[in-house]
């Protein structure tokens, strides 16, 4: 037979009639219904009075004061501390009388206390019984020598068969401690590995960017290199275009060639390369001037241009290949500082029509110079 919960709650029918008293209290007292009824009215009073329409023409400072006299005036009302504390009174009415019907059901069925009596008195006239039986199997007096020497080692080969059981459950004990041990090491472990497996895939995720990145930079020098190369051929080309404007009297450089290093080098009509000390200085100048006027071509730039000395050791013929077509052309703004031995009334003519305005720099003492509007002429 098995001893239910319900036993203990069915024999004690006195402790039941009890509980059933207290929570009758707080079912049926009326302190406890005024205090429910007046907390409903607390909630709502106080917006349904002041604040739903048709709303009463209060400041909000007015609200605010007949509200906190209204709660102090309910307040008042409310049931003393010490009878919502005593014995059960603290649960809530709903639950009470929940429980109030349950152990009022206890407190009144006799026939289920009766009953679990005599079951427990059935269960106490086994269990004494039992307790005789096990006594005289234990009495060996009456048996014969044979069967009490076979007896005497049947128990003893029990003593020794319990005393094997509780040395293995000591074993089973400290084998299942074991085995915690050895799960919480195997959950460290695992964390471990997990966290090991997530470093290393960051560990792969960033190597991924990195040859990304790698092969990225790997794509941008070639592409870098592809860019150089077309430029480097397409300022070769307006270079060379522009010399020839530049350059009209002869034909020692008939091709100027840019290096990888965006250096120059020339050569002559039959591919071969013009020293540097077969170039005079004229036409060193005349080779960067068709270089500055490439650069603009190319970059679509018109970056402001300043030229000093621009006819120094220039023949007049280039002179006025530079005055004519480099000049006007080489940018938005551009400032030339000619000396009054570079520019004669014939070359200020051929400027005149492009220049915007002219200053005169004037250094007499050799110690300071005086910027002068106007020019030579």
């Amino acid at each position: 037979m098995t001893v239910t919960r319900e036993a203990p709650l069915a024999l004690n029918s006195a402790l039941m009639q009890q509980a059933s008293d207290e929570l009758e209290k707080i079912v049926s007292h009326p302190n406890r219904r005024l205090k429910d009824e007046l907390g409903r009215i607390f909630e709502v009073l106080p917006q349904r009075l002041l604040r739903d329409p048709p709303k009463i023409d209060l400041k909000p400072e007015q609200i605010s004061a007949l509200e906190r006299k209204l709660d102090k005036i309910i307040r008042a009302y409310q049931p003393d501390a010490e009878d919502m504390t005593a014995g059960l009174f603290h649960l809530p009415p709903a639950r009470a009388e929940a429980v109030s019907t349950t152990v009022d059901n206890y407190a009144r069925d006799q026939r289920a206390a009766r009953n679990w009596k005599e079951d427990l008195l059935e269960v106490r006239r086994l269990k004494a019984a039992l307790k005789d039986i096990e006594r005289k199997l234990n009495d060996v007096s009456n048996l014969a020598p044979a069967e009490k020497e076979q007896f005497e080692l049947k128990a003893a080969e029990k003593s020794d068969l319990e005393t094997r059981k509780a040395e293995l459950n000591q074993k089973i004990g400290a084998i299942n401690q074991q085995l915690t041990d050895l799960n919480r090491d195997l959950l460290a472990k695992k964390e471990s590995l997990r966290q090991a497996e997530k470093e290393l895939n960051e560990a792969l995720a960033a190597q991924g960017r990195l040859g990304v990145g790698q092969r990225l930079q790997k794509a941008l020098k070639i592409y870098r290199d592809l860019l150089k190369s077309r430029r480097r051929g397409e300022i070769e080309d307006a270079v060379n275009e522009r010399f020839q404007v530049l350059m009209s009297s002869h034909q020692l450089i008939r091709k100027i060639r840019v290096n990888e290093d965006f250096s120059l080098h020339y050569e002559d009509a039959n591919g071969g390369v013009i020293g540097m000390g077969n170039i005079s200085a004229g036409m060193k100048q005349l080779v960067a001037q068709a270089l500055l006027w490439g650069l603009k071509d190319v970059t679509q730039k018109d970056a402001p241009v300043v030229i000093d000395t621009p006819l120094a050791r220039i023949d007049r013929e280039h002179q006025n290949n530079l005055i004519t077509r480099y000049f006007p052309q080489a940018g938005r703004q551009v400032i030339i500082l000619p000396t009054d031995s570079e520019l004669d009334r014939e070359k200020y003519e051929l400027i005149r029509p492009y220049v915007y305005r002219e200053y005169r720099l004037v250094n007499r003492s050799g110690e300071a110079t005086q910027v002068e509007l106007g020019g030579y002429y």
